[in-house]
């Protein structure tokens, strides 16, 4: 329990004859310690205003206006609108106005001069702050009303026309005002209350001003010993149903309130600065709305925490009571309940990040509580591993999550084919206040690389018929099979040593990647020790970023041609005129010139000279070249007849222009043997040679 006292108020002391012997500012005066002490010399004479530190005693400091400084003080020191004065433990201070008033510091008090001034007609304004301890104030008289003495607390202003006043002031701001000499009023909202001389008054914020109660009979204030002395007295408890609470929870308060007075009291009431409706429940034994020395009244109140509220959630509780239409009395009480905010994070790593199917990876669960309430029954789970153990952080080895902790749980887990690459699992913590109240973090998730490096190679051949001599090209396409990028990328081949980068890399950086399509190239010119088909396996390499190498292998087969004989007679005409016409003519052994049957010519240019349904025994002329040049080709596969065929050439038509020089060549078994010409005229027939067959002996007919 604690009594408490908040308001604004106005005091007003009336006018009052008070001798008062005004102290001269250029006079030495005597200081409470028995010492004296002079002004400064360097004091201004002319400032009407003037005010000095004219005591001190302990440890005195001034902050001076437009500074932020405490500085040490010294008897004789100007003080001027702005100046702080702060006393402190074990000591005091007094201050000289301009006018002979002066105010009293007690120790721990603190007091800034907010004005001082002096009008043209003679009126005299001095105006204080104070804003913690004890002053007494000894005012000269304010001769006209336009004169004050002023002094502003967190909780009233006290005004003083020539009197003797004691302004106390605690740390919330709840102020006592004491007359001790003069008529004093009270004003707050309205409601003026005097004081009588001798008697305190108490400011409450927001209620009306009360005299402080005093005992009747003996002392002051008649009455005579052995009196009755009235002693009226007030006393709350407060309790709440729970020391623990979390948003949303209903806390129920009990009151109670009790008489240690020796007088009953009327006009009970409790009040709460949270809750507005406490309800009495029970105590008035007799019934008569009065609160005997002998009864314990109960009230109660629900509230809802909100997210509002901080915590510990602190609300206070007064309960006041009135005795034969006097002050009220009033007494405090809070009660405190802690307001729970529990919340769990977590974050998760792995490592490695990067890791291939049956690697172990190591991940690892950092738990922090990030509530305001300790937190246990702490566990992680994980979407891809049961076991997750704890390791460390629990300082004090409690089993508790406290607020400054950091736990540390790790699981190992083996990758497998099934997985997925990135592999990701998510994990989630969980913790219980001590309301079990269950909470869990966010997810937390960790990614590994599952790398499954794999190259893949294309490799083609140009031509793929080729003979001996001849260049083959062979083009190498590389790309990336896998789902991770690859470096040093290389091609062997076991027929070739140079194969050379061409294309791909797009953004030259040496790795092959999922995207792209590198090109190598290489030649390979075919030799008499090659077999057909030639084929030749290249391999491609390259290198993940754990240093794992994969390969890949491709072939192509070339095939080569080999020179075997593809006919076994062969006879061209050719002639260098053009515009003219000139016919070849191969007649068979026995046979006639200008037979449809026996002589193959532009007539008759594949006549049946073999077995019957087989083509290649048959003479073929690959067409008829009517207007000069040639060539006209006569071809005899397989000779089926043995015995002498002729050839001959007829100048068919010359259209005029002349005599032309006709050329035979003759092949036998794909080897040209013979090569004839002569110059003809038109409509001649050249008789040119003839064949012996199976021998394959060419024979001239005529020069």
């Amino acid at each position: 329990m604690r009594k408490k006292l908040l308001l604004m108020i106005v005091v007003a002391v009336l006018a009052v004859s008070i001798p008062v012997t005004i102290a001269l500012i250029h006079q030495a005066y005597e200081p409470s310690n028995g010492g004296t002490a002079d002004v400064p010399t360097d004091t201004p004479t002319t400032d009407p205003t003037l005010t000095i530190l004219s005591m001190t005693e302990g440890n005195i400091l001034v902050m001076k206006a437009g500074t932020d400084n405490w500085i040490e003080t010294q008897v004789g020191m100007s003080l001027k609108v702005g100046d702080t004065i702060k006393s402190g433990s074990n000591s005091s201070a007094e201050i000289t106005f301009f006018d002979g008033s002066t105010i009293e510091l007690d120790a721990d008090t603190q007091v800034e001069v907010a004005s001082l001034n002096v009008t043209g007609t003679g009126s005299k304004t001095i105006g204080l702050k104070q804003t913690i301890g004890t002053t007494i104030s000894r005012v000269t008289k304010l001769v006209d009303s336009s004169s004050s003495y002023e002094i502003e607390t967190p909780a009233c202003v006290a005004a003083v026309r020539g009197s003797v006043m004691i302004v106390d002031v605690i740390a919330d701001g709840t102020t006592w005002v004491t007359n001790s000499r003069g008529d004093i009023w009270v004003i707050t909202d309205g409601v003026e209350l005097q004081i009588p001389e001798g008697r305190k008054c108490i400011v409450i914020s927001g209620q009306l001003p009360q005299l402080v109660p005093t005992s009747y009979g003996g002392g002051g204030g008649g009455g005579g010993g052995g009196g009755f002395s009235p002693n009226p007295d007030i006393e709350i408890t407060k309790l709440a149903d729970r020391t623990q609470a979390h948003e949303g929870d209903t806390i129920t308060y009990t009151y109670t309130v009790d008489n240690p007075g020796n007088v009953p009291l009327s006009s009970v009431s409790v009040t709460d600065d949270r809750i507005e409706g406490i309800i009495y429940q029970s105590g008035d034994t007799d019934n008569d709305g009065t609160l005997d020395t002998n009864e314990t009244w109960i009230f109660a109140a629900a509230y809802n925490v909100t997210a509002d509220d901080d915590s510990p959630l602190v609300n206070t509780a007064a309960a006041a009571g009135t005795y034969a239409g006097s002050a009220t009395i009033i007494d405090w009480d809070t009660a405190s309940v802690d307001i729970l905010r529990p919340a769990i994070a977590l974050d998760k790593t792995a490592s490695p990040t990067e890791a291939y199917e049956g690697d172990t990876i190591t991940y690892t669960y950092t738990i922090t509580n990030a509530g305001n309430t300790p937190l246990s029954a702490i566990f992680v789970t994980d979407n891809e591993i049961e076991d997750v153990v704890y390791q460390s952080g629990d300082a004090n080895e409690d089993e508790i999550l406290d607020m400054d902790e950091s736990w540390i749980f790790t699981a190992d887990y083996i990758t497998n084919v099934e997985d997925a690459g990135p592999l990701v699992n998510t994990a989630t913590a969980y913790g219980t206040d001590a309301l079990e109240w269950t909470v869990e973090s966010e997810e937390a998730t960790a990614s590994v690389d599952i790398l499954r490096p794999a190259v893949a190679l294309d490799k083609t051949a140009d031509p793929t018929e080729a003979y001996e001599g001849d260049t083959i090209t062979y083009t190498y396409t590389m790309t990336n099979a896998g789902n991770t990028p690859l470096s040093a990328i290389s091609v062997t081949d076991d027929e070739i040593e140079d194969i050379t980068y061409q294309s791909g890399d797009t953004s030259e950086d040496e790795i092959l990647d999922l995207d792209e399509t590198w090109v190598f190239a290489a030649s390979y010119t075919i030799t008499a020790e090659d077999t057909s088909p030639l084929v030749n396996t290249a391999t491609t390499y390259g290198t993940d970023a754990l240093g794992r190498q994969v390969n890949a292998q491709a072939s192509a087969s070339v095939t080569i041609i080999v020179d075997i004989p593809t006919y076994g007679i062969k006879i061209e005409l050719t002639w260098d005129t053009d515009n003219t016409d000139m016919d070849a003519h191969l007649i068979r052994p026995l046979g006639r010139y200008g037979h449809e049957i026996d002589d193959c010519h532009w007539l008759n240019e594949n006549p049946d000279w073999g077995l019957p349904g087989v083509t290649e025994d048959n003479p073929s002329l690959n067409g008829d070249f009517l207007y000069g040049y040639g060539p006209e080709i006569i071809t005899l596969e397989q000779p089926y007849e043995q015995g002498t065929y002729r050839y001959k050439v007829n100048y068919q038509n010359d259209h005029g222009l002349g005599p032309s020089i006709a050329t035979v060549r003759v092949w036998i078994n794909d080897a040209m043997v013979r090569e004839y010409s002569k110059e003809m005229s038109n409509e001649e027939i050249w008789d040119c040679c003839s064949i012996d067959w199976p021998s394959g002996e060419v024979t001239p007919a005529e020069g």
